[in-house]
């Protein structure tokens, strides 16, 4: 694990990483990289609620969809 003054890289392995950035005004970037391309994804698991608010929350699966 990294831990640059506003950021934090975790490496899973040699070439798969998940990087969180702090920015401006509390943003919270999490970028994840799997070197092959097919699983870099995010998993939220909550023991109860797991909730997303603001003013917009947009999911974009790409070309897959969202389900």
């Amino acid at each position: 694990m990294d831990l640059d003054d506003k950021v934090i890289t975790m490496t899973g392995s040699a070439s798969d990483t998940a990087t969180f950035t702090v920015g401006t005004d509390g943003t919270l970037d999490i970028v994840t990289t799997d070197a092959a391309g097919a699983d870099a994804d995010i998993q939220i698991t909550a023991d109860g609620t797991a909730e997303l608010a603001g003013t917009t929350v947009t999911l974009d699966g790409g070309a897959g969809g969202v389900t």
